[in-house]
């Protein structure tokens, strides 16, 4: 039986909320009580399209079609979504596959969950062992940074394999971004165990820092704390 921390919760924590955690604590209260679902419903059906346009590249890849069928494919997948993809776009989205090599083992949209740590989530693919996260906008942070290596520490747990290396991939970019697992790996722990403590004692802070009036949430913590 797996040994479980005495300082983790019996609460099951996603690791998108253990990321905003580290973007902003009143966004990981909010997410976590229910009070925000979707940041925006536009900007999640375009990358939810755009995600499954990228697992759809790398499995017909995977499967053997070559470069002018996934092409063919991929014109055809967004022409059903209606959705006003430039044609460089799609060859961006394209390049990003042929930045690896063949994988000999793929899975995408992979659910996985440790009991050692209490939290669970969902990778976008896992190719050849290494855990893959797409994003829909250009630059990447800390926040980003510490999803992947969560995902790649659910990886190690239920694959009993250790996992040095994540990616996160800049869709818009067709950028690539390798990160060491290692090296933040004491880290990740910290804010698994930190975040635990908080879904039980964290309040909403008032929002009076100077970004907070940039965020689309600023209105709703106001209310909340006021």
């Amino acid at each position: 039986m797996q040994k479980v921390d005495s300082s983790i919760s019996n609460e099951m924590l996603r690791v998108s909320d253990i990321a905003s955690y580290v973007r902003c604590p009143n966004l990981f209260m909010l997410r976590t009580r229910g009070f925000i679902r979707t940041l925006d419903i536009e900007e999640t059906r375009r990358g939810k399209i755009l995600h499954k346009l990228r697992y759809k590249i790398a499995y017909l890849r995977y499967e053997g079609y070559d470069l002018p069928q996934i092409i063919n494919h991929a014109l055809k997948y967004l022409s059903a979504y209606n959705m006003n993809v430039s044609f460089n776009h799609i060859l961006n989205v394209i390049q990003l596959e042929y930045e690896y090599r063949k994988p000999s083992n793929l899975k995408i949209e992979q659910p996985l969950k440790s009991q050692k740590y209490s939290i669970q989530g969902i990778v976008d693919m896992i190719r050849d062992n290494i855990p893959i996260e797409f994003k829909c906008y250009g630059s990447i942070g800390l926040p980003e940074i510490i999803q992947v290596c969560l995902y790649a520490l659910l990886l190690e747990e239920n694959s009993s394999q250790t996992v040095e290396w994540g990616i996160i991939e800049l869709l818009p970019k067709a950028k690539v971004v390798k990160i060491n697992v290692r090296k933040y790996r004491n880290m990740s722990i910290r804010l698994i165990k930190e975040c635990h403590r908080a879904y039980y004692t964290l309040e909403l802070m008032k929002p009076s820092k100077p970004k907070c009036r940039k965020c689309k949430f600023y209105t709703l913590c106001l209310a909340l704390t006021t």
